[in-house]
C-alpha cells in the first residue's frame, strides 16, 4: 500500500487538504497597499509638475496691462457667438448674388444675371456646341511619343451662351 499515489501522509505529519505552495493572501494586500500608493505618489507627483509649468509658462507671456478691460482677441479661428445669425446672413448674401443684375467686371463687359433669366435664356438659346477632340495617331516608331491633342475652333454658327440685356435696372447699359 505504500506504493499507491494516494498514499501521502509521513510518519503522523498531516497536510492540510489544499496546495500550500501558492501565494500567500498576506502578500495580495501588500502588493494592492503598495500600488495604491504608487499611484497616489504618481498622480501628486503629476499635479506639481503642471503647476510648475503653468507657472513657468505664465513668466514667458508678457503681462497684460491693467490700463485696459479688454482681453487680446485669441488667434483665428474664432468660435461663432451666434451661428445662426451668421448663416442667415450668409444666406441672404448667396440669395441677393443670384437674384440681381450685377457688373463683374464693366471693362470687360462680364455680367452677373439671376439665375431665371440665366436658366431662360439657355432655353431660348441653347448651350454653345463643345469643342471635339481629336487625337493625333500614335508615331510608328516612338513607344512613349506623347499624345498630340488638337481641338478645333468653335463653328461661327454657334450663339452665345449670354447676350447683353437691353438695360440694367439701375438705369445702365
Amino acid at each position: 500500500m505504500a506504493d499507491s499515489p494516494h498514499h501521502d501522509q509521513t510518519e503522523g505529519a498531516k497536510r492540510p487538504g489544499y496546495e500550500t505552495s501558492d501565494v500567500s493572501p498576506a502578500l495580495i494586500v501588500k502588493w494592492g497597499i503598495g500600488l495604491t500608493v504608487m499611484v497616489i505618489v504618481s498622480f501628486l507627483l503629476m499635479r506639481w509638475l503642471f503647476v510648475a509649468d503653468v507657472k513657468a509658462i505664465n513668466k514667458q507671456r508678457p503681462p497684460v496691462s491693467p490700463l485696459t478691460d479688454v482681453y487680446p482677441v485669441p488667434p483665428a479661428p474664432l468660435l461663432r457667438a451666434n451661428p445662426t445669425m451668421d448663416l442667415v446672413r450668409l444666406r441672404q448674401m448667396e440669395a441677393g448674388l443670384l437674384t440681381r443684375y450685377e457688373w463683374v467686371q464693366e471693362d470687360a463687359r462680364i455680367l452677373r444675371i439671376p439665375v431665371e433669366r440665366a436658366l431662360a435664356l439657355v432655353a431660348e438659346r441653347g448651350l454653345p456646341a463643345w469643342p471635339t477632340i481629336q487625337l493625333a495617331p500614335p508615331a510608328a516608331d516612338a513607344t512613349n511619343a506623347p499624345v498630340v491633342v488638337a481641338v478645333p475652333a468653335a463653328p461661327e454658327t454657334a450663339a452665345p451662351a449670354f447676350a447683353e440685356p437691353a438695360a440694367l435696372p439701375g438705369g445702365t447699359p
